[in-house]
């Protein structure tokens, strides 16, 4: 199992933590509403242009 909490307490915040979690999801939503902004092909968006 995982580990919930730990028995030794820390002074500081996670920041870089959380900002990571937060970037992620916020690219993850942004990667959800691509489609709905953008009509492209897949494979455009795949293959770069010369």
């Amino acid at each position: 199992m995982f580990p919930i909490q730990d028995s030794v307490h820390t002074r500081s915040v996670p920041v870089v933590t959380r900002a990571l979690i937060l970037i992620n999801a916020l690219v993850f939503f942004f990667e959800l509403m691509r489609p709905l902004f953008q009509a492209v092909r897949r494979s455009d968006t795949f293959y770069m242009r010369a």
